[in-house]
């Protein structure tokens, strides 16, 4: 097999010639590449080359984590069924937080962005007279809607890329949990969560702590044929605040949160309370 200048493979894409001869390595499988070439990873697919030719030529090894790239939707459906039973430190860090931060503050109707089994769907129903939680994954909301039966949650499946139709200024509360991560563009997301808000109504975001990203953390988990990666983008702390401040969400409370509460190590989740003006 031959690949030209410009041509993807397994979620690669062959960018521009810079070695001579050289072979292409993808797991068990070679594939010889004409006047040499570069690779570069796209979604989380890495690949590997090497020069054979040269005793001192170039060696860079990316072994790929998967021989298949998933998009977020096709990541969290095969992720659900273990989605609960997986040890996730992130997972039960947030679901901690996101109890203490909103539990003082009165909420009747709330929109959950990213409701995914249902971790903080059950405690939200017990504190809202209503809950509409959102997930782009069927997989997920039907795990989700198999825990929790009551009338006072609907569960949505949802792009929240694209325009919401969830109601325009219904709510006095929007949750995003662990999806922001997820989202290239953040200032779309946000406009749409303060037109979903009643003035005043609060919006709660708890995401990896960008620090963690920096390291090279990410949403994975291990399948049969190894470890998926999901898709995602580094959003640093101003990136949030700025795509609030333009859409009028007033910062309330921005807190940083350790594993085992301990300080001296890297802070493992962030969260942020906003006010619509």
């Amino acid at each position: 097999m031959v690949l030209k200048t410009g041509q993807s493979f397994a979620g690669g894409k062959l960018i521009k010639v810079v070695f001579p001869q050289t072979n292409i390595i993808l797991k068990r499988q070679r594939v010889r590449v004409v006047s040499g070439s570069v690779l570069l990873r796209e979604y989380g697919c890495q690949m590997s080359f090497r020069n054979n030719w040269e005793p001192e030529g170039v060696f860079v090894c990316l072994w790929p984590l998967n021989p298949f790239v998933m998009n977020v939707q096709q990541s969290y459906n095969l992720w659900s069924a273990q989605y609960d039973t997986n040890k996730n430190r992130t997972r039960d860090l947030e679901a901690r937080v996101l109890r203490s931060t909103l539990q003082n503050i009165p909420v009747n109707n709330c929109l959950e962005i990213g409701c995914g089994t249902g971790k903080n769907t059950e405690w939200l129903v017990s504190q809202a007279a209503r809950v509409t939680a959102v997930d782009l994954s069927e997989g997920m909301l039907d795990v989700a809607r198999s825990k929790i039966a009551s009338a006072r949650v609907e569960f949505r499946q949802a792009d929240i890329t694209q325009d919401w139709d969830f109601g325009a200024g219904d709510y006095d509360l929007v949750t995003f949990s662990l999806v922001l991560e997820h989202i290239e563009h953040l200032e779309p997301v946000f406009r749409e969560a303060a037109q979903a808000l009643v003035p005043g109504g609060y919006v709660y975001v708890g995401e990896l702590h960008p620090f963690k990203q920096y390291t090279g953390t990410k949403a994975r988990f291990d399948t049969e044929q190894g470890r998926q990666e999901v898709p995602c983008f580094n959003h640093h702390i101003s990136d949030f605040l700025q795509a609030a401040e333009v859409n009028g969400l007033e910062l309330v409370q921005l807190e940083e949160h350790f594993d085992d509460d301990d300080r001296t190590t890297i802070p493992r989740v962030v969260t942020f309370l906003m006010r619509k003006r």
